[in-house]
């Protein structure tokens, strides 16, 4: 089979995954996401998004293992590292949680999802001042969540 074949295919089976991801059955979304990776696995488009569909399951472990194997792909890439810290904050991992925030920020200094994120992880760990500033600079960058 030629690479454009398998390119073709994979983006159906991810198109497929985003279909289900974007209605909220995150289950069909994996299943496809995994059609799409078995094609190609070093995708990190496909390892975010199915990392994304796993925390949106409560699967925080398994999101954590996409979300770093976007990073050993792609070190530099910001929206993993906030993912990361996101599904370790729901872990109850604040202190890991804004390292890899702190990361993400430090990538991208506009992400304000990482900066809201980060927000969080300090007001559960009594932050509160800290936890106000990254809230408010989440704002300035416009996040409205």
């Amino acid at each position: 089979m030629s690479q454009s074949f398998l390119a073709r295919k994979a983006s159906k089976w991810m198109a497929k995954g985003d279909d289900f991801f974007y209605k909220g059955s995150f289950k069909e979304a994996i299943i496809y996401y995994d059609k799409a990776l078995e094609l190609f696995p070093r995708d990190i488009d496909l390892l975010n998004q199915k990392g994304l569909a796993f925390s949106a399951l409560g699967m925080k472990e398994n999101a954590i293992e996409c979300f770093n194997k976007v990073i050993g792909l792609s070190p530099n890439k910001s929206i993993a590292w906030n993912n990361k810290g996101a599904a370790l904050g729901g872990l109850g991992k604040y202190d890991e949680a804004i390292q890899a925030l702190n990361k993400a920020i430090e990538l991208d200094p506009q992400l304000a999802d990482a900066w809201d994120n980060k927000g969080h992880a300090l007001k559960l760990l009594g932050r509160t001042a800290e936890a106000d500033a990254a809230f408010a600079r989440a704002r300035e960058l416009g996040y409205a969540g």
